[in-house]
């Protein structure tokens, strides 16, 4: 049992060499903090961690859109004697088809923060997996390009999601369609106010109040 600890502890090492950074518009930051890790975004509630990882490919300009999308919803606790996270990693639509969730990890090391994904049936993950037959571990790293002030993330449950200037009053035409990602900054009531974000993107594309209705849970045992 030793031996195979220790090779897993070798494993991880080589994997925390071997990730990409992205090293643009960092903050050198000694804590983790709420805020954008390049792809990742990440809440930091005392011992607890809520994020989201996502992963989307091969960009098609007559679509305007990315071919492949998907959102990792992940959380764990961190131990303060330890930086190294464990993770429960999920979705609504692989957790309702499926009943599926995967394991994840982040380490937290010298103001970096890296991500390992061991894996989770149905979803599309062609990077970030560990390659047990060529025994390669590929993932991806950090630091902290965007600090935030967020409190939850959350997945739109509506087919549509409409957006309003204030809780209670006239809907806007902006909406946002099932499984789209929101920010919520602040609750107010059966209201959230949200920030929505292009992939890849510091900077919201929009912002409003969406009824707490039209959403699903952070807590995903919830959905």
């Amino acid at each position: 049992m030793k031996n195979r600890e220790t090779k897993w502890s070798i494993f991880l090492s080589l994997f925390i060499l071997q990730v990409g950074f992205a090293q643009k518009n960092v903050i050198t930051n000694k804590n983790l903090e709420t805020g954008k890790y390049g792809i990742i975004s990440l809440i930091v509630k005392k011992d607890s961690i809520f994020g989201v990882f996502q992963y989307y490919d091969h960009y098609k300009k007559e679509l305007k859109d990315y071919e492949s999308k998907n959102d990792y919803y992940f959380y764990g606790v961190r131990k303060v004697s330890n930086d190294t996270i464990k993770l429960i990693l999920t979705n609504p639509y692989e957790k309702q088809v499926f009943g599926d969730e995967g394991k994840a990890y982040l380490f937290f090391r010298n103001d970096t923060l890296s991500y390992f994904q061991t894996g989770l049936e149905g979803m599309f993950q062609p990077v970030f997996f560990s390659d047990k037959i060529n025994k390669k571990a590929k993932g991806y790293r950090s630091k902290l390009t965007e600090k935030k002030d967020w409190k939850e993330i959350r997945f739109v449950k509506s087919k549509t999601a409409f957006f309003y200037n204030l809780p209670n009053t006239q809907k806007k035409r902006a909406y946002l369609i099932q499984y789209d990602l929101v920010w919520v900054t602040e609750k107010r009531g059966e209201w959230c106010f949200i920030e929505y974000y292009k992939f890849n993107s510091n900077k919201p594309v929009i912002k409003g109040w969406i009824r707490e209705l039209d959403l699903y849970s952070s807590d995903s045992r919830k959905w």
